[in-house]
């Protein structure tokens, strides 16, 4: 039995064995597409038909009636001409469910990266389209009570004895849309499955329509801001494509 030993200083071969067992790699990861593109054309059509019509029939329904801050003078105007406000009506009520409708599109696109964000402005902005509906119709029924030929003196006056029940309306309409609209912003903003800019116009909106009482500016830049996001969903994209098992935009909510 032969035994080479190295002499030293002599030098030392390299150990031409295999490593033994399987060589680890790192997993591939799976690039998800963006929400809107796993939708088929028809839901990317209605979605994108809900989110401009929505704001936009509620902005024509505010420029057929400009509303004053004289109740009875503004009930006045509109018993002398009653076929404008039975139109904004009209428009007004068709907004009410589209507007839902537009609400439960941007919940979907941002459910995705920001759960929490989203369902939290779902339930917000649902509970200020209830009070926008109980506002809507309590205005429905102050016109037709004008136009039936009451005092709008009186009628103004019927209204404040229902004031309870309006003031919960009231809290119901303006703090929880608002809170549910920036919920929503926020929920987008970090799912990014929208473009960022039409997310500031919807901030600009807010700012527009209760900072400065510019309701109609305020309505066409929601327009222009739901249109923007429905480019975008119509042609399936989004700012960014998700990773599978990811979650975008930092730790869930």
């Amino acid at each position: 039995m032969n035994i080479r030993i190295p002499r030293a200083g002599s030098p030392v071969e390299p150990s031409t064995a295999r490593p033994q067992g399987p060589v680890a790699t790192e997993p591939a990861v799976a690039v998800r597409p963006p929400v809107a593109a796993e939708w088929s054309r028809g839901a990317r059509t209605a979605a994108a038909g809900v989110l401009v019509a929505a704001p936009l029939l509620e902005l024509v329904s505010g420029l057929l009636v400009s509303r004053s801050g004289d109740r009875a003078a503004w009930l006045v105007a509109v018993a002398a001409d009653p076929g404008r406000p039975h139109l904004a009506a009209a428009l007004a009520l068709v907004a009410l469910p589209l507007a839902l409708g537009a609400v439960l599109v941007k919940v979907l696109l941002a459910l995705r990266g920001s759960p929490r964000w989203a369902w939290t402005g779902a339930v917000l902005a649902a509970i200020g389209l209830i009070g926008h509906a109980v506002v809507v119709g309590m205005e429905m029924v102050e016109k037709a009570m004008v136009i039936g030929g009451l005092d709008p003196a009186a009628v103004v006056v019927a209204g404040e004895q229902l004031s309870p029940p309006v003031l919960v309306a009231a809290v119901m309409f303006i703090p929880c849309s608002v809170l549910g609209i920036v919920a929503l912003v926020v929920a987008l903003w970090r799912s990014r499955s929208v473009p960022r800019g039409a997310l500031l116009l919807i901030l600009a909106m807010l700012v527009l329509d209760l900072g400065l009482g510019w309701a109609a500016a305020g309505s066409a830049l929601l327009v222009v801001a739901n249109a923007w996001i429905a480019v975008t969903v119509l042609r399936g994209g989004g700012a960014r494509p998700a990773r599978a098992g990811a979650r975008t935009g930092g730790s869930a909510g």
